[in-house]
């Protein structure tokens, strides 16, 4: 096995395996860590595959008619179509265990539909399979505590260790957080401990977010990560994220009906059914 280099819009490691790949020459791929990929090729197929692809700008997500059940289970999806568009803010709601984080991982290329398609689109029109080499399009704060032990700068500079401290408190400032990190005794070098003790749940779903925002994908993925903040400060991390340049388009899994209202677009989950919810 051998490892050579591919450049995209970020260095990819690929290690050049024969026989890993289908007849078609589909490059598998899978996410190491902070956006970071490494593919699993066969020969010299990389050349010109995904990883040349990944530096247009994958900004449309979709889903045509999927159907999807895990192993041994009932179907959760059914027939499902969903599109999210450069611009825009969906809203993605319907009651707990519907399936709306399967629709997540179902995006992230981690699963794959039984029937129907998930893909991307780029500014150039070219539709892609989601799958792990698509993955690096995307930027996903789950629900929970993703804050750790460290500096609020270590937490942001996982996904860039480069970034300068300027871009650090862009980050902050584009989620809401930097007016209470620049109170805090060392402002960015303020020491969290792990899940952000110290930190409220609010404030370190914000960070979680500054974090994605630092990384900058075009596709934000929030999965109930703004569940902690009050309407007022939720609606402002929204319009900040869509007028920052740094995002162009994001998914809102809320259970929050004012949240849904004021996205965009909003779909809403019943049972295996999604169906697209018309303003009033």
């Amino acid at each position: 096995m051998t490892t050579i280099h591919v450049t995209a819009s970020r260095e990819y490691d690929v290690l050049v395996q024969p026989g890993l790949l289908d007849d078609a020459g589909t490059l598998i791929a899978h996410t190491l860590g902070a956006g970071r990929t490494a593919a699993v090729v066969a020969g010299e197929t990389v050349a010109g595959l995904y990883a040349a692809r990944l530096e247009a700008s994958l900004t449309r997500a979709g889903f045509r008619v999927v159907t999807f059940a895990y192993p041994g289970g009932e179907p959760v999806l059914e027939h499902v179509d969903f599109h999210a568009a450069p611009g825009e803010v969906v809203a993605l709601t319907g009651p707990s265990g519907e399936g709306k984080t399967t629709m997540i991982r179902l995006m992230l290329g981690l699963i794959r539909p039984a029937e129907g398609s998930v893909s991307l689109t780029g500014a150039d029109g070219q539709r892609l399979p989601a799958s792990a080499a698509t993955r690096a399009a995307f930027s996903y704060v789950p629900q929970g505590n993703t804050v750790f032990a460290g500096t609020i700068a270590d937490n942001l500079r996982m996904v860039r260790p480069e970034a300068t401290d300027a871009e650090l408190v862009s980050a902050l400032e584009t989620a809401c957080a930097y007016d209470f990190v620049s109170q805090l005794p060392d402002g960015i070098y303020a020491r969290t401990g792990e899940l952000g003790h110290g930190l409220s749940e609010g404030q370190a779903q914000r960070i979680a977010v500054a974090r994605a925002v630092l990384r900058g994908t075009q596709v934000l993925l929030l999965d109930e990560a703004t569940s902690a903040l009050d309407e007022t400060t939720e609606q402002q991390m929204l319009e900040n994220l869509m007028h920052s340049g740094r995002v162009q388009t994001c998914v809102l899994i809320t259970h929050r009906t004012a949240t849904a209202e004021r996205c965009d677009r909003r779909y809403v989950l019943h049972g295996t059914c999604l169906c697209e919810q018309s303003e009033p």
